[in-house]
């Protein structure tokens, strides 16, 4: 834990000392609620009873091509809980857009792929994100709370039949340099 804390501060610091606005370095912590109850590979329904839940943690560094749009890159840990938790790690681009001329609004996707998971049975697939947010300070450091969804799907045993997937809704805060 000691380690995390000291690259996500490392990391921080690297992006608070840079030059240039454009770039920018951010940390995002979320929690959902899952949509999914029903496991696709084994046909169970777990019911209303045990609603799964969703959280993330991730590390983010992106750059604002034009005024309104950014690309940028990220790592983090997605963890999926009740009955069959599932932690993955997954890297993905991250795309920012400004949609309007307030510059506090943004609209967030995120396309990546699942390098590794907890279960050894299990084998990482493709990652979907999509949020919208809003800038609480718009100053060196930024607060960004948003709400979004989340898509992450894994295969068991390697087997294409035996695909799982997790939809999720979710609530996270971003804080970027």
């Amino acid at each position: 834990m000691r380690k995390l804390l000291l690259v996500i501060l490392l990391f921080a610091a690297t992006c608070s000392y840079a030059q240039n606005r454009k770039l920018w370095g951010a940390v995002e912590v979320g929690y959902g609620i899952s949509l999914s109850d029903k496991g696709d590979a084994y046909d169970v329904s777990y019911g209303s009873d045990h609603k799964m839940a969703m959280s993330l943690i991730r590390a983010l560094l992106g750059y604002y091509v034009t005024p309104d749009l950014s690309l940028g890159v990220g790592i983090g840990l997605n963890s999926y809980t009740q009955l069959e938790g599932l932690n993955t790690l997954p890297v993905f681009i991250d795309v920012r857009y400004h949609p309007f001329t307030n510059k506090r609004f943004l609209l967030n996707g995120d396309i990546g792929y699942n390098l590794a998971t907890s279960e050894n049975n299990k084998d990482g697939k493709w990652l979907f994100d999509f949020s919208f947010g809003y800038k609480l300070l718009d100053k060196r450091i930024s607060i960004i709370p948003a709400i979004g969804y989340n898509y992450c799907s894994y295969s068991i045993d390697g087997s294409s039949k035996m695909n799982q997937s997790r939809h999720s809704l979710f609530l996270k805060v971003g804080v970027a340099f």
